[in-house]
């Protein structure tokens, strides 16, 4: 087992232990929801509040370490393992700050949630980008489309390109911190990344084909 997989499985079980030791202090309804002004506008009670996190985190660390191992092509898993480790760790990461944030701000601090995890949207955007560059044929990683699966040199030259773009959309999303529209640009330019490689692996499959015809 890997060093990032083994940090993802010890942030899952320190997840638990902060709510197990925040939980009195918590008060009976709590925010759990902000807007994209990050303004509170969402409540559920103190259980949830405090156990619905960690119970995610668990539930998404069992779930992505599993795939590999259920893939029909999850042999192609050992080309990438590594960056596929690492993106396992930066979405436990991110749902692991989530939860400080939402317990730190019910117990009084009083931080701005937009501000405060937007870092991690653009640290998580980076490492899947790197992820799709590296990744090979599978049914769970990567720019799968009816193209890609149907050719391995379409799949390595669409990945290669969205893995840039999604690189170059947390880059931009990183300048946008301190934006009011932050979600809106992050999501933005997120989309655009994937429209990108969608429709270029349609242009690179037909001209696959051109090319055998030939």
């Amino acid at each position: 087992m890997t060093n990032a997989r083994n940090i993802s499985f010890l942030l899952v079980l320190l997840a638990f232990a902060i709510g197990v030791v925040f939980y009195p202090a918590m008060p009976q309804q709590m925010v759990s929801h902000w807007n994209w002004a990050g303004e509170p506008d969402g409540f559920v009670s103190k259980e949830a509040g405090v156990f619905l996190f960690p119970a995610a985190i668990f539930t998404l660390a069992l779930i992505l370490y599993l795939l590999p191992k259920i893939d029909p092509l999850g042999v192609n898993y050992r080309f990438f393992q590594k960056e596929y480790d690492k993106v396992l760790l930066a979405i436990i990461l991110f749902f692991f700050w989530a939860h400080l944030l939402v317990i730190g701000y019910n117990a009084g601090f009083r931080v701005d949630f937009s501000q405060a995890i937007a870092p991690l949207f653009a640290v998580l955007f980076f490492y899947l980008g790197k992820l799709m560059e590296k990744s090979k044929q599978n049914w769970f990683v990567g720019i799968r489309t009816p193209w890609t699966m149907s050719s391995k040199s379409v799949w390595e030259k669409t990945n290669s390109l969205g893995g840039r773009a999604l690189k170059a959309a947390a880059a931009l999303s990183l300048l946008a911190i301190f934006a009011k529209e932050f979600f809106a640009i992050s999501i933005g330019v997120t989309l655009a990344a994937f429209v990108l490689a969608f429709f270029y692996s349609y242009f690179e499959y037909q001209k696959e084909k051109k090319r055998k015809k030939k």
